[in-house]
C-alpha cells in the first residue's frame, strides 16, 4: 500500500511532486514532524491534532523524545523473521489470487436466506 504525504509547511500548497511512502515511513514522518514541535515548544495536544494521532501516542513519543532524543522517533527493524518473498513478488502473487465475492442471495422454504459466495468450489 503506498500513501501521499506532503509534510512541508501548510502555507505552501504543496504543488511540488511528492514521492510515496509507505505505511512505515509515513509513521516516521509523523514522529519526526512530532519531534521538530517538541523543539519548538508546542503542547503535546497541538502536536497530536498536526499529526493527526492520539494524544497516549504523543505522549509516548515525548518520553522517548526526552529520554534518546531524535533517534528514539527513527524506525526501528521489524522484529521476527524476514519475510520470504520479495515487495514485487508478493504483489504479483497478491494480484492472481482468486476473488471471493457475494454473487447472490438465495432463499429457501425454510424462509432463510444465505448469500453464496462466488469462486467457492460447489
Amino acid at each position: 500500500m503506498r500513501i501521499w504525504l506532503c509534510l512541508q509547511s501548510e502555507s505552501d500548497a504543496c504543488a511540488a511532486a511528492v514521492s510515496p511512502l509507505t505505511r512505515p515511513q509515513l509513521a516516521e514522518a509523523r514522529r519526526m514532524r512530532a519531534g521538530e514541535m517538541f523543539e519548538r515548544g508546542c503542547t503535546q495536544p497541538e502536536v497530536a491534532r498536526a499529526v493527526g494521532v492520539c494524544l497516549e501516542s504523543v505522549r509516548r513519543w515525548k518520553r522517548g523524545w526526552e529520554q534518546d532524543g531524535t533517534p528514539a522517533l527513527r524506525r526501528r527493524p521489524a522484529a521476527g523473521q524476514p519475510p520470504k518473498l520479495e515487495d514485487a513478488q508478493a504483489a504479483e502473487r497478491w494480484s492472481r489470487a482468486p476473488r471471493r465475492t457475494v454473487s447472490r442471495r438465495t432463499c429457501g422454504p425454510w424462509n432463510g436466506c444465505a448469500w453464496r459466495l462466488s469462486g467457492l468450489p460447489g
